[in-house]
């Protein structure tokens, strides 16, 4: 039966037979066969290395996530960034160039389509906020004022243009 030449590197180590004769031993195995590893073999420790690098893995893309090494499975893919802020009037994307998330607001997701009550806008943050409605009022007793829901045009028109007398 062979015993270990202990003392001697890992990689080199010798086994004596029993007939004392030196026998050359079989060097470890270091590749582990996972590309993203850094295979080594420390000769201090008396141990085969196999340290995962990510940095192997990364295909250089932000919006798929950042790929990442097992040291079992190999390269796995990342986890994407949430892109979708929970903002309902704001476009989100993914911008690849600058490795970032946007949502940009779009006022036109908050239309209600009625011009009087106010323009409506989007808030990146908040989500579709009112503002205030036109002034209708001319302040002009004699008028009577209105507001176009669908152009927003305000129109005020003579009390007696509209069939109205006034009595003084």
């Amino acid at each position: 039966m062979a015993s270990p030449s202990f003392g001697q590197p890992l990689a080199v180590r010798n086994v004596f037979s029993i007939e004392r004769a030196m026998v050359v031993g079989t060097p470890p195995v270091i590749d582990d066969g996972v590309v993203c590893t850094v295979d080594s073999c420390d000769e201090v420790a008396d141990q085969v290395l196999n340290i995962p690098d990510d940095t192997a893995c990364d295909d250089g893309l932000f919006c798929n996530g950042a790929e990442f090494c097992d040291v079992a499975l190999d390269c796995q893919s990342g986890t994407a960034p949430v892109v979708d802020d929970g903002v309902p009037c704001t476009n989100d994307s993914c911008d690849e160039i600058g490795d970032v998330v946007v949502h940009v607001p779009d006022d036109a997701l908050c239309d209600n389509g009625q011009a009087c009550d106010g323009l409506e806008t989007c808030d990146a943050v908040l989500g579709c906020q009112s503002n205030a409605p036109p002034a209708v009022d001319d302040g002009v007793a004699c008028t009577i004022d209105t507001c176009d829901d669908v152009t927003g045009e305000i129109d005020s028109i003579a009390a007696a243009a509209a069939g109205m007398r006034w009595r003084y």
